[in-house]
């Protein structure tokens, strides 16, 4: 789970890069925002740009979450990937995400779950390189998701 405009959350797209760099076929990689109808309509447009970007250049949505985090320049970002600004509402599956968020009790930002299970907030994120191959060798974690 991720925020666009939280720091922490810029270190651990960095993280995901590297796994999906290094375990692509192995791992599941899911990014999700916290979103409800009452976000800054700043937010719900820079959410719906991602949607498009996902949507349409699914290949490249981390490419733009890069590039966001390091300009935060909606404009350049919606430039870039050749996204228009329409204000069409299509956002009713975030509100969703949301909701389930909520109700799992992912109330912070950034989560990082592997393969369905959540990383232990006792370890650094940076470790996580060190742990993957164990988790990916775990059949029970494995036969679970």
């Amino acid at each position: 789970m991720s925020n666009p405009y939280c720091g922490f959350c810029k270190e651990a797209h960095a993280i995901a890069e590297q796994l999906i760099k290094r375990f692509r076929e192995e791992i599941s990689l899911q990014i999700r925002f916290n979103f409800s109808e009452d976000e800054p309509e700043k937010y719900q447009k820079l959410i719906s740009v991602f949607s498009k970007i996902y949507n349409y250049h699914d290949e490249t949505i981390l490419d733009a979450l890069t590039y966001w985090y390091e300009t935060n320049d909606l404009e350049g970002l919606m430039n870039k990937f050749k996204i228009s600004s329409n204000s069409g509402r299509h956002l009713d599956v975030y509100e969703n995400i949301g909701e389930e968020n909520f109700e799992k009790q992912l109330n912070f930002t950034p989560v990082i779950l592997i393969n369905g299970y959540l990383f232990p907030e006792k370890y650094e994120r940076s470790d996580i390189m060190y742990f993957v191959d164990d988790l990916l060798e775990d059949e029970e974690i494995i036969n679970e998701v």
